[in-house]
């Protein structure tokens, strides 16, 4: 995690001063590219972008952030989005504003997330539920959530306020291209709206502007193989 500070000079005789703002960052050395090895890699990675930090420790030499290889989440309890949205000013034509979105390029190179166990309470009022809350200006790629050989049901309950979005592989996309994806979770919207309460769920990806999904040619498709569920809804 980026660390800040400042170093101060000071002259007592002509009682004049000066700081520089200085912010540590995590050192990748030379040569030693960087990836998301572990479920401890994974939400520290979240916890970087939730917070506005660098995520360059988890960056190839190109700059992309990677998966190194399938990444085992059995044991992780309770899980935050990448990225975060504000829906209190929901519109159609301007659905959400991102908060700490992620930004460039996430390649999964053919690995999966496996055993993500998720569970929230809407009435929390957090907006977006998926593995990315919110992406910008990017790019994500080559990721599979979840496995054919294992069924899991993501799950949501509670009273979820208007705007609510919840799926699995990103609740909001703005100005961005996922391809190559596919999603095997099941997503199950098992709380209330309320009356007259626009809500979101989705397989893939809830709210796209701006973006495409499945890239511009067949083999860059996208699979949902999920299923997506709801209660008695009051809306």
């Amino acid at each position: 995690t980026a660390r800040t500070g400042e170093i101060r000079f000071a002259n007592r005789l002509y009682n004049v001063s000066a700081a520089i703002a200085v912010k540590q960052s995590p050192k990748i050395p030379e040569g030693q590219a960087g990836g998301i090895a572990t479920a401890a890699d994974l939400q520290a990675f979240a916890a970087a972008v939730n917070s506005g930090a660098s995520t360059e420790r988890w960056q190839n030499d190109n700059g992309e952030v990677v998966l190194l290889n399938d990444i085992d989440m059995t044991g992780v309890e309770n899980w935050t989005p990448i990225g975060g949205i504000d829906g209190s000013a929901y519109t159609t034509t301007d659905p959400y504003t991102t908060v700490n979105p992620f930004k460039g390029t996430f390649d999964g190179q053919g690995f999966a997330i496996l055993n993500l166990h998720y569970t929230a309470d809407m009435s929390t009022a957090r907006y977006g539920y998926a593995l990315f809350g919110s992406v910008e200006d990017a790019t994500i790629r080559n990721l599979t959530l979840g496995s054919p050989d294992t069924q899991i049901a993501w799950t949501f309950t509670g009273d979820a306020p208007k705007a609510t979005c919840v799926a699995s592989l990103a609740a909001y996309a703005l100005n961005s291209t996922i391809e190559s994806c596919t999603n095997y979770y099941d997503i199950d919207f098992a709380g209330d709206s309320g009356a007259d309460v626009l809500c979101i769920a989705s397989g893939l990806v809830g709210v796209m502007k701006h973006s495409t999904l499945g890239g511009r040619a067949k083999s860059l498709g996208c699979q949902n193989y999920g299923a997506v569920r709801t209660g008695k809804i009051t809306n």
